[in-house]
Formats: C-alpha cells, sequence, structure tokens
C-alpha cells in the first residue's frame, strides 16, 4: 500500500496498491508533483492524512508489536525521484 501526498499544506493526497495508482489517485484529487511517497508496511491498512500527520490502522493481535507503520519514504519531483 502507498500514500502520496503533495508537498504542501494542506495539500492534496492519494492512495493505492502501487505508487502510480497512488499518484492517480493523488491527481485526481486536485493535486501536483512534487510529491512525497510512503510505503505503508505489511499489517497496516487504511493510510490517510489530515494535512499535518499521516495514519493508518494496525490490523495485528497485538499493537505492542506493530511494525513501523511507514516502510520506506522519499520525495517526487516534478522531473523524477529524490531520495
Amino acid at each position: 500500500m502507498w500514500l502520496v501526498t503533495t508537498d504542501s499544506f494542506p495539500g492534496y493526497w492519494g492512495r493505492g496498491d502501487t505508487l502510480p495508482e497512488a499518484v492517480a489517485n493523488a491527481r485526481g484529487a486536485g493535486g501536483k508533483a512534487p510529491w512525497v511517497a510512503r510505503r505503508i508496511t505489511e499489517g497496516w491498512t487504511d493510510p490517510g492524512t489530515d494535512g499535518l500527520n499521516i495514519f493508518a490502522t494496525y490490523t495485528g493481535d497485538n499493537p505492542k508489536d506493530a511494525p513501523r507503520m511507514v516502510a520506506e519514504s522519499f520525495r517526487i519531483s516534478k522531473t523524477g525521484v529524490i531520495k
């Protein structure tokens, strides 16, 4: 699962099973690059943002054992990826 947001506040966002799908959903909401892309770790579902924070729901049995929600994150400029 991917969550992408514009890099401005409050910005636009989208999510999807693939990075291109998440970007397309964010564009569909009105967003434009540059983006901040976050790959959500397995075990977390329904990611979103309120403009300041990102959130998701942990689906495991014990929240104390939850892995980090964000597996990786990076910026995507208008011309390519910036890690």
